[in-house]
């Protein structure tokens, strides 16, 4: 049985007085630590040392795709396409950023494509389906 409050302190220790590399090489044979650390980083917000853990472990992935899933909670669509452009540089496996380009593309298409039907329906040229 592992003290989590405990572990957190030292690690906060840790975090503050080694440099980054010697921490992430360290907490790479202590997984239970490093478990705490991945959470507390998340807890606070800090996402620039998680992205630099997540890349000295190899394991960016796990940072990029809840990242990617917060466009689903943006209702604009125009901010949600901005959104998805930022998405398309995160650091996904190699195949993922050809789907969120695909995505981004499909969406700005279906901007233009609304716009237009409101235009159209505003006229009273068309119905909408």
């Amino acid at each position: 049985m592992h003290d989590g409050n405990v572990i957190t302190a030292v690690l906060i220790f840790l975090k503050r007085t080694l440099s980054k590399e010697i921490l992430f090489r360290e907490l790479e044979e202590q997984q239970v630590a490093l478990r705490h650390l991945i959470y507390f980083l998340k807890e606070i917000g800090d996402q620039k040392l998680l992205i630099d853990l997540f890349r000295f472990l190899d394991r960016t992935e796990e940072l990029a795709l809840p990242h990617y899933r917060e466009h689903l909670n943006i209702q604009d669509p125009e901010k949600r396409k901005e959104f998805l452009k930022t998405c398309i540089s995160l650091p996904f496996s190699a195949e993922d950023p050809a789907h969120i380009q695909d995505h981004y593309t499909l969406l700005e298409q279906q901007i233009i494509i609304e716009a237009n039907d409101q235009h159209l329906q505003a006229a009273g040229q068309t119905e909408i389906f």
